[in-house]
Formats: C-alpha cells, structure tokens, sequence
C-alpha cells in the first residue's frame, strides 16, 4: 500500500514538472541552445545536479539556466512554496526547460 502511494505521488510530481515543461514551451521561455551554454557545452562529469549531486542533468529553471536532476526538480515543485525559487540564485522560477544529454553521459541511479 505504502509503495502505491508512493508510486503516485511520483506520477503526480512527474506530471507537474512536465506540465510546466510544456507550459514553458508554450509561452515561448523554452531556452535556445545559445542562451543556455552551461547545458550544452557540460562535460560528461560536469553534468551533475548541483543539489543531490548525481549525474544526469534532465531539467533547467527558464530564466537563470541552473540545471539539477528530473528528482530534486519533482521534490521542489512539491515543497509547497508557490512559487518555488530557485535554490542556486533564488529567483523565481517560471517554468523548467529539458537539458539534452551530454554525448557518452550515463544516467547514474539513485540508490534509496
């Protein structure tokens, strides 16, 4: 039962994320691969989320660029702060973009 809640809560969470993907993508703030350097030119081993620390860099906050894991982004749009700000800069964050992977980078599980 424990796991079934768990499991959609997840779902829900993912939802969000991707629905403020799309919402971004709609008003145009989805990020051009020239205003966003950090993602595109990343190494392999630079592409980490800068909160948790593990590799594979999915999402990025529109407006300031910082990127951080699909997980750490779902646990900050649950955090009940509307609306969050980012944990790196603290602006207000308006929406996520996808951070294309890194070429040869791994996604590295998280263990828990």
């Amino acid at each position: 039962m424990l796991s079934t809640l768990r499991e959609r809560m997840r779902s829900t969470s993912d939802e969000r994320v991707f629905a403020a993907l799309g919402d971004a993508a709609d008003k145009g703030l989805e990020a051009s691969p020239s205003a966003s350097p950090k993602a595109s030119t990343a190494e392999p081993e630079e592409a980490e989320c800068g909160i948790c620390l593990d590799a594979g860099v999915e999402v990025a906050f529109s407006g300031c660029e910082h990127a951080l894991c699909l997980s750490c982004a779902r646990h900050l749009t649950q955090a009940g702060k509307r609306p969050p700000h980012c944990p790196f800069c603290r602006r207000m964050v308006v929406g996520f973009t996808r951070v294309p992977a890194a070429p040869g980078a791994a996604r590295v599980p998280r263990s828990g």
